[in-house]
């Protein structure tokens, strides 16, 4: 027995382990400190709902499946950050191994290398620390793909009930979902068609169907416990064919982020796109439809969002695999390996003192520019242009091609990694940290955390603090106004109790001008005394040029925000 498992463990296997583990550290290192988003608190409130036994349905476009998951994690443990994106970056995590099932196309070294894409891609990792449904979408899409792949190899009825239960997870995860399907379609035709023993597929047909509707129904409803889920699940098409109109990204702003997040995964899918064509490859050819298919409805919906880049990001990952594993078979210095050692090492302190000049440079212009700096970076620049001049005429060609190569993905890599640090692991205020353009505020966690001194104030804990909102008759609630409030003693302002603490967004009349029957107005903020937290803000890329753009590609600082929210605490006054 242990000899069978000690065969089992091969070098490959650990390399994939390893993988995994450093996908699993970048997404579960820090979950809780970024602050919620709206659309995550969204998401989190309708499964607290639910565990409170406040049964309303969820918000258009939320996620059946991650309500559930939540749902769960809520009701075993206690609601936050963290066990609100738990269940996303597990999913991010499986993603990634599921690159395993494709070492028969992408190859057994191209299929290590896109699950190391995959594991450090800064869209995938973003989303996978997002507690909404875009990760879910994403395990299910990229397991729709080996699904695929292994049907068209084996024809095994095993891969019919494999693709049902993706494609039910897929209808569940998100509004997004409905894209990767579209995307997806070419390839499923070109792996389904040839299938070859169609009677072998016509026996498997009917238990995959049986699969599917209790995949579906299942994870629709956790188990039956939640019917609701049924109609959140009915909402996603609407949900995703609203994205067609309406107001979202420019495309210019999501080509930006593209570029300056995901240059490694960018610049390699599009290579491996190439080399997958040359070689007539199936998987490349479908992958390359899959793009083709993305970008069209990335163009078509008005409605765009950095979700809609998910979408693309999953092939282009499969594709560099493709791309890397090409290169490093043709890669070979021969006798000159010392030297070209030697030429890799000097170009890449080379371009990091470029960069580091660029960076003073930049830096210098909120005073004066200093020049200095920029004639620096000029001067490095040409020092590696003159050395890789020398090694082509002293050594050869091919042995500057093979290092500039190598010095040009070392360096996609370590902007690639930038990147996914910035919006996934960044705490610096002067920064813009995530993907998305609407993000949580550090004023929420400070929100949370004054009602707690409140309460411990009064002699008490947050669950026995009395808290209204300040929503006019006839709205709703703010989710991300709730989320903080979590845990306390909701009370109907009618109530008029003395002691109850109010909560209200910015613009929201004060508790003293609030229609109450208990309350005697007595002017906005009379007898109460208020304080404001910034919970939400947004900003995007979109229409910068000159130096704002430039402090963006170089540091991802941005000048000013573009809009704010902001929340108010109000409690009565001393007297």
């Amino acid at each position: 027995m242990l000899e069978r498992a000690l065969a089992w463990i091969t070098l490959e296997r650990l390399a994939y382990a390893a993988i995994a583990a450093l996908a699993l550290i970048v997404r579960l290192a820090s979950l809780h400190a970024a602050p919620m988003s709206p659309t995550e608190a969204v998401q989190a409130m309708a499964a607290l709902d639910l565990v409170a036994g406040r049964g309303a349905l969820p918000a258009a476009g939320a996620s059946p499946l991650l309500l559930n998951l939540h749902w769960l994690i809520f009701l075993l443990g206690q609601a936050g950050e963290s066990g609100a994106r738990l269940a996303p970056a597990l999913a991010g995590t499986l993603t990634v191994l599921l690159a395993y099932g494709l070492r028969a196309e992408l190859g057994r070294l191209g299929s290590l290398v896109a699950a190391l894409l995959l594991a450090i891609s800064s869209t995938l990792v973003f989303w996978s620390r997002s507690a909404t449904g875009e990760s879910l979408a994403l395990l299910a899409g990229m397991a729709l793909i080996v699904g695929l792949a292994g049907w068209r190899r084996t024809g095994g009825r095993g891969w019919l009930v494999w693709l049902a239960a993706a494609l039910a997870g897929l209808l569940l995860a998100a509004p997004i979902s409905y894209s990767i399907l579209l995307a997806a379609a070419p390839l499923a035709a070109m792996a389904l068609l040839p299938a070859g023993d169609r009677r072998h597929a016509a026996a498997g047909l009917g238990t995959a169907g049986l699969v599917f509707v209790l995949v579906l129904l299942l994870g629709a409803t956790g188990f039956f416990f939640l019917p609701g889920g049924l109609a959140a699940a009915a909402e996603l098409p609407a949900a995703w064919l609203a994205g067609f109109s309406g107001d979202g990204d420019s495309i210019w702003g999501l080509a930006l982020n593209s570029l300056w997040l995901e240059p490694l995964v960018l610049m390699t899918g599009l290579a491996g796109l190439v080399v997958g064509l040359r070689r007539r490859d199936w998987m490349a050819q479908g992958l390359g439809l899959w793009l083709a298919v993305g970008l069209l409805l990335l163009v078509l919906r008005a409605g765009r969002s950095p979700a809609d880049l998910a979408v693309l990001a999953l092939p282009l990952a499969l594709l560099g695999g493709l791309a890397l594993a090409a290169f490093a078979e043709h890669f070979d210095l021969g006798e000159q390996r010392l030297e070209g050692i030697v030429l890799l090492i000097a170009g890449l302190a080379l371009v990091l003192s470029t960069a580091v000049w660029l960076a003073q440079y930049t830096e210098s212009w909120k005073a004066q520019p200093q020049m200095a700096f920029l004639v620096s970076a000029g001067a490095t620049a040409l020092v590696l242009i003159v050395l890789l001049a020398a090694y082509v005429v002293i050594f050869s060609s091919r042995l500057a091609l093979q290092v500039l190569l190598a010095l040009a993905v070392a360096m996609l890599l370590l902007l690639g990694l930038r990147g996914m640090l910035l919006t996934s692991h960044n705490r610096d205020g002067l920064r813009w940290g995530s993907l998305a353009n609407v993000a949580g505020a550090s004023g929420g966690p400070e929100l949370r955390l004054a009602l707690e001194r409140l309460a411990m104030q009064r002699g008490t804990d947050l669950r026995d603090l009395p808290v209204a909102f300040l929503t006019a008759p006839g709205n709703e609630t703010p989710a991300l106004l709730r989320w903080y409030a979590r845990g306390a003693v909701l009370q109907s302002p009618a109530l008029g109790d003395p002691g109850l603490v109010w909560l209200g967004m910015d613009g929201d009349a004060a508790p003293s001008d609030f229609p109450s029957p208990q309350l005697s107005p007595v002017g906005r903020g009379g007898a109460y005394s208020g304080q404001s937290f910034r919970v939400a803000q947004s900003w995007s890329p979109a229409g910068l040029s000159g130096r704002a753009l430039w402090r963006w590609l170089l540091f991802g600082q941005f000048d000013a925000l573009q809009g704010q929210q902001r929340a108010v605490l109000w409690v009565q006054a001393e007297q």
